[in-house]
């Protein structure tokens, strides 16, 4: 997933340490928000703007296996439905 993201991306997943549990979709958000001190509305368009984008990158059986392992909702984020 991360050779699909633009560098900056890359950089903010590996310097991030991860969740100790895992984040609803306005959990991550949430996070997103107050990482790059903004407010929700804009955190939230900047995580569907990457999301959406590597969706549209990655091809079905990878974007498959990335919503498959995280708690339902967070599809909406990239832009689709959970996986049934």
């Amino acid at each position: 997933m991360a050779a699909l993201l633009p560098p900056q991306c890359v950089a903010w997943l590996s310097e991030s340490a991860p969740a100790s549990e895992p984040l609803t979709p306005s959990g991550f958000v949430e996070a997103v928000a107050e990482r790059d001190i903004v407010d929700e509305l804009q955190a939230r368009r900047a995580v569907a703007a990457v999301l959406s984008a590597l969706a549209d990158m990655a091809d079905e059986a990878l974007l498959r296996r990335i919503l498959t392992q995280l708690p339902p909702g967070h599809a909406a984020l990239f832009g689709r439905m959970d996986p049934a």
